[in-house]
């Protein structure tokens, strides 16, 4: 762990002090204000290597923040919360099966028992949570009623946003990725991970949750879908819902959440629990959407957009909001389905029993030469216990991302590609996301035996190919530093850069999993 300022130190105290006995955790309400003293780089990084540029909408909200600009609650008191992520995602849409498809002109998962019961974060900005596990627990409706807890999510995410000041997909994938992470964070606390239980731990919008409740769920592929291209461009989250059930979303709410008053404004009609919005653009609220109606009439809307139709969407501010929770979104909104968009799915916590992994914190931004859409990385680990390795994952923030894996055994230091190349697979991915992809050849592993991950990827139309979690000051303060001789990158997979060397906390976002 990196030694801090002796303010870092007493901040911590006074943030875990609230603690509800040795089974509960306490989280400040408001971002954390400890003052880093990392250091971004060791030495400067190999020649042309780069870091994308953050997200506009995230530099923004920074500054937003930090000028005391961000709204976190509706004038009436219901709570908001999206925040955008750093990563830049690519726009564009790979050609994949899912779109080319006609649509029914209506769909609703609720009539398919594919939505879980709406819920209420309160005054807390946690609605980012709630549309998390509102899309999980639509995928795995009507199989598994389980629901899963948003409070633990807010909670024990670990960035440094308050458990009540918001979050997005990077937090929601970042925690659900990281189970059987034995690491811990850069204060030496335990890092913990998800979904839980809502059971094991129920929503309250107190900042204290249960550090014993189980891992429910193993993660394993979640969809960044892509933005939309135009107001009527609907047809990847319209397949993304008959795929996969319940997709996250993020918008702007405008004006009061009408939850007490039935109170009209220029962007919600609570007569028809209609929304629409044409000139407030930005994302501040996150919401599952769970179906579509092309002729729903322009007329319902407080403002006329130009032709029928809406989302149906559930919201998380209780069912004294809208229809029962719910509420209608037009197509033509500027802001709905051009914010955020994702889907997530989970399996059985009998697939893998490791999940060897060096990023809890998940990807914050990529790494590339600029000029070049090819790159590799490499993670080598080592094998704590003797078993049968099947699996491995990525992130990729491109859609379209092409990529070969290779796995080794025994390779020697500072070259991961080196030793016995014993298994091989490639394929392509059409969003972006974290994926989970099988090996075709399972690798037999011994206790204590070293083996690394390769991965050639290749993100058309973009130069930084190589996702990494790295360190971004006033938002992962507790992502740790990185061990040496862990994490590589190369231009041409053959002359390789230990990332350690060159970004204290930089680590490549590849997992391998054994049973």
């Amino acid at each position: 762990m990196q030694l801090r300022t002796k303010w870092v130190a007493i901040a911590l105290i006074i943030l875990l002090v609230g603690s509800l006995g040795v089974a509960g955790v306490a989280l400040g309400q408001s971002d954390s204000s400890a003052s880093s003293t990392k250091s971004a780089a060791s030495s400067s990084l190999p020649a042309g290597l780069q870091k994308k540029a953050l997200s506009p909408a995230f530099v923004k909200y920074q500054g937003d923040k930090a000028a005391g600009k961000v709204v976190t609650q509706t004038v009436d008191g219901k709570g908001l919360g999206y925040v955008p992520s750093p990563l830049t995602l690519s726009k564009g849409t790979a050609p994949s099966l899912m779109q080319a498809q006609t649509y029914p002109t209506t769909y609703d998962l609720r009539t398919q028992h594919k939505v879980s019961p709406v819920g209420d974060q309160g005054q807390c900005g946690s609605c980012w949570a709630f549309a998390t596990f509102g899309s999980l627990e639509s995928f795995l409706l009507p199989g598994s009623a389980t629901r899963y807890s948003e409070n633990n999510l807010k909670n024990l995410h670990d960035f440094n946003s308050g458990c009540c000041n918001g979050g997005n997909t990077l937090l929601s994938t970042a925690y659900l990725a990281r189970w059987g992470t034995t690491r811990l964070d850069d204060f030496g606390q335990k890092i913990y991970a998800g979904p839980v239980t809502s059971t094991c731990d129920p929503y309250t919008t107190a900042c204290t949750s249960p550090t014993v409740c189980g891992i429910a769920k193993h993660v394993q592929n979640v969809y960044f879908l892509p933005l939309k291209q135009s107001l009527t461009d609907n047809g990847v989250i319209k397949s993304a819902l008959m795929t996969y059930g319940g997709v996250y979303a993020a918008f702007q709410w405008a004006g009061p959440s009408s939850h007490v008053t039935a109170t009209k404004t220029p962007y919600y009609n609570p007569s028809t629990a209609a929304y629409y919005d044409k000139t407030r653009a930005g994302g501040n609220h996150a919401v599952t959407i769970v179906g579509w109606n092309d002729n729903y009439p322009k007329t319902s809307f407080s403002t006329t957009p130009p032709g029928n139709g809406a989302w149906i969407v559930k919201n998380s501010w209780g069912t004294s909001f809208g229809k029962s929770g719910y509420f209608y979104v037009s197509y033509y909104d500027i802001n709905f389905g051009h914010v955020e968009n994702a889907v997530f799915t989970a399996s059985s916590t009998s697939n893998y029993k490791t999940n060897y992994q060096y990023d809890p914190f998940g990807q914050e931004d990529s790494y590339g030469w600029a000029t070049d859409s090819t790159a590799y990385g490499a993670n080598v680990f080592t094998a704590t216990s003797t078993g049968t390795l099947k699996a491995v994952s990525f992130w990729t923030a491109t859609a379209g991302t092409q990529y070969t894996a290779k796995v080794y055994v025994n390779p020697t230091a500072s070259k991961p590609n080196s030793g016995t190349l014993v298994s091989t697979i490639s394929g392509s991915v059409p969003y972006a996301g974290y994926y989970t992809k099988i090996l075709s050849k399972t690798v037999p592993l011994a206790k204590g035996q070293r083996f690394s991950v390769v991965i050639k990827f290749t993100t058309p139309g973009d130069g930084y190919p190589i996702p990494i979690q790295t360190w971004l000051s006033g938002f992962n303060d507790k992502v740790p530093a990185t061990p040496s001789g862990v994490t590589f990158v190369s231009h041409n997979g053959s002359t390789w850069y230990d990332l350690a060397a060159s970004d204290n906390y930089g680590v490549v976002n590849i997992h391998a999993f054994a049973s």
